[in-house]
């Protein structure tokens, strides 16, 4: 795509004003483009989307907050949101990674994150960032719909000292901390409004505090939204979040928990299943995934057989006939894949003289 040329050869981010330009004007061709995809057009179901737009995402990450950096970033919050959306259309190829991955991105993009220390107070440049707020919080919204955190690999730590369940528990914390200082920073809507109520103030105050809800009328959206961000967060990720998100419970500020009690409600309302906090929740999960797998016609697992490149195949062949022994279900996979690989051999003298995955599965097999 032109959009890599963006990029040197070393993943760094070429800041010319033509390449922000082009980010900007690929941003909106995408959108676009995913407002008018319907599921028969098989030309942009082929596009890997994923490459696309964390292409994009990553250059604006890198970029120094201009003000036309902040408006293409609100531009690229709104093709997330309409991404995210248009799931039914969109092929994905690696869509939790992929979501985790944006989320992260996205999240350094708020005032809370991503303001520079020093930056100069401008009018423009802060309604720029009040509306960038509001439109990454509702990508984040979006992306945090029923999306369990998948950890970065490095996360994990030098000689993987933390296991996968501490590190996605600190990754769930992170966000959770970032989702409780956005709804800590729209407090102040509240004190306005018991000052503006509390007896008859003067003229003069009268003007001074809806002078200060004028400022910050963004702030009502950007708290709701945080709100459902944070449901949405713990619904998925509910074995992970509920020891961190109890607290909110128990704190001595009203407001604090009268937003816990809005999260709680959203998450019974989304219909989250309580049972996924059992110490073999992940085992279950997998278990259903294999069930897919081993289901009678095998037609993931020849796919996956077509599709392998060589490089992987061993490890796959392996991989596969460790599930199939443990479901007993070797012998009707091959009896399958045989049938399969003499199909498509035209001549007896190459039947399974191939470097195929059934070959391979066999001979393990028989070993």
């Amino acid at each position: 795509s032109r959009v890599d040329t963006c990029f040197t050869p070393e993943a760094e981010v070429i800041g010319s004003d033509r390449n922000v330009l082009l980010v900007d004007q690929a941003v909106s061709l995408v959108r676009m483009s995913l407002e008018r995809m319907t599921p028969n057009m098989e030309g942009m179901m082929s596009v890997d989307i994923e490459s696309l737009i964390l292409m994009l995402t990553t250059y604006l990450s890198k970029m120094s907050r201009t003000i036309p950096i902040l408006r293409t970033r609100n531009k690229a919050c709104q093709l997330l949101e309409t991404l995210m959306s248009r799931t039914n259309v969109v092929a994905f190829r690696q869509e939790i990674k992929f979501r985790n991955k944006v989320l992260e991105l996205v999240v350094d993009w708020t005032s809370d994150f991503g303001r520079a220390e020093g930056e100069r107070p401008d009018e423009l440049r802060d309604k720029l960032s009040r509306d960038l707020d509001i439109a990454c919080m509702k990508a984040i919204v979006a992306l945090l719909y029923q999306l369990p955190l998948q950890p970065d690999m490095a996360m994990l730590g030098e000689g993987g000292n933390a296991t996968l369940s501490d590190a996605k528990a600190n990754l769930f914390y992170r966000y959770f901390s970032f989702l409780t200082k956005v709804m800590n920073r729209c407090r102040v809507l509240d004190s306005i409004d018991r000052t503006t109520q509390s007896g008859k103030p003067s003229r003069s105050l009268h003007d001074l505090l809806q002078r200060s809800r004028d400022s910050v009328r963004d702030l009502g959206p950007l708290r709701d939204a945080a709100v459902l961000a944070m449901s949405h967060l713990l619904s998925a990720n509910i074995e992970s979040g509920l020891k961190y998100s109890l607290s909110m419970g128990y704190d001595e500020d009203p407001k604090t928990r009268t937003a816990f009690m809005h999260v709680l409600t959203n998450i019974l309302n989304q219909g989250t299943e309580f049972n996924e906090l059992a110490a073999d929740a992940i085992q279950e999960r997998y278990a259903k995934l294999i069930d897919l797998l081993v289901e009678p016609t095998f037609a993931i697992v020849l796919s996956l057989c077509d599709a392998v490149p060589a490089a992987e195949m061993n490890d796959l062949a392996q991989l596969l006939l460790n599930i199939f022994e443990t479901r007993g279900c070797t012998l009707a996979f091959l009896v399958i894949a045989m049938d399969r690989e003499v199909a498509r051999t035209h001549a007896a003298a190459n039947l399974f003289r191939g470097n195929s995955m059934v070959t391979k599965i066999t001979t393990l097999y028989f070993k």
